[in-house]
């Protein structure tokens, strides 16, 4: 899974995919030296864990949530928009499932679609789940992107208290 703070700028970046973002470069891709940094590939050019999160994250095809705050109260309103976009040159079939559970493991929403996502396509709304948590704890938002290609999962949580 992600990184939060890296999945919570590409997420954004991704969102605004030629308005005004044209494009995405990781920072200091690998280490100059055996030290601690930003870098996604070590000294020696062995990925860290987050090379591969960050793969998933530049996939030609994402689907994501760009969720406002990450903890609420129990009780207050959430609005989860959910987004897909395509960096393909051509036109891509996908399937998509949605599906929140509440802490104790019952599912509190779930769709599942079929879209044609367009060449090169903005990102787009799929969906919007609006919620009034009802119980503390963490709900999961996992999202799944199936094309004839590839296969990817999300997951978010969201912490009630």
């Amino acid at each position: 899974m992600l990184f939060r703070s890296n999945r919570h700028y590409i997420d954004r970046l991704r969102l605004r995919k030629y308005a005004p973002t044209g494009g995405i470069l990781p920072f200091m891709f690998t280490d100059a030296n055996p030290a601690i940094s930003w870098a996604i590939v070590d000294y020696w050019r062995v990925p860290k864990r987050v090379y591969f999160d960050m793969q998933t994250a530049f996939r030609p095809q994402y689907i994501f949530c760009v969720i406002a705050q990450a903890r609420v109260a129990c009780g207050d309103a959430v609005t989860l928009p959910i987004s897909v976009v395509n960096d393909a040159q051509h036109d891509v079939a996908s399937t998509i499932e949605i599906q929140l559970r509440a802490p104790d493991g019952s599912q509190v929403a779930h769709n599942h679609m079929q879209r044609t996502l367009p060449r090169d396509c903005m990102a787009m709304y799929v969906d919007e789940l609006r919620i009034t948590p009802t119980q503390r704890g963490k709900y999961v938002l996992t999202l799944r992107l199936t094309t004839a290609h590839d296969a990817m999962q999300h997951q978010y949580n969201i912490e009630v208290w």
